[in-house]
């Protein structure tokens, strides 16, 4: 004690050793102030939420795939489905012979339908573009509710409907743009050969 009662800066000029052997004392048995807790967690804190913020985004990011492999595969079985309703033109599930039975392929003359004829330049706005219209309205409900906190059955409801209604607005937009632009007599339910 006699070599730090000379060093210690708080003992310098006591007469008494005793004295600055208490003081030594209390400062190691001192409790750190609260912004000193602060600083020393904070480095560790950082990390996890980090950490935490990649798993979100990561988990976002394979929901986001998912979602747009069972979209894709929902437009490849029901796309030329949806072609026959927008321009009754005899395309039916892929099963049971796709585009075979298509006004396209006739030898008479008559109207032929666009989406089936479309060139590839304009023939990915019939799948490619409805899918990832899907995917994006998916994306933004998915963000939306979990920016809500909505219940998990709210999610899932929404997580199908959404993109299922996306699918059909988007599909209707397209259908009648070609059907527009070819000047197709037939949509939907409307118009004759």
């Amino acid at each position: 004690t006699q070599s730090t009662w000379g060093l210690h800066s708080s003992c310098r000029g006591m007469q008494d050793a005793t004295e600055c052997e208490r003081l030594l004392a209390d400062d190691e048995n001192a409790v750190p102030s609260p912004a000193s807790e602060e600083t020393s967690t904070l480095p560790q804190s950082q990390p996890k939420s980090r950490r935490d913020g990649m798993i979100r985004t990561a988990w976002f990011f394979a929901r986001l795939l998912t979602a747009g492999i069972i979209i894709y595969f929902f437009d490849d079985t029901i796309h030329n489905k949806m072609c026959n309703f927008w321009f009754r033109c005899g395309c039916t599930w892929n099963w049971a012979g796709s585009w075979d039975r298509c006004n396209v392929h006739r030898t008479t003359p008559g109207p032929r339908c666009p989406w089936c004829m479309a060139k590839p330049r304009s023939a990915w706005t019939t799948n490619i573009f409805i899918v990832l219209c899907c995917t994006a309205v998916f994306a933004a409900q998915d963000l939306g509710m979990a920016r809500l906190r909505k219940g998990l059955r709210w999610r899932v409801v929404t997580a199908i409907c959404a993109p299922l209604v996306a699918y059909v607005v988007v599909s209707f937009s397209v259908a009648l743009s070609f059907k527009i632009a070819a000047g197709y007599p037939m949509f939907m339910w409307f118009g004759d050969e």
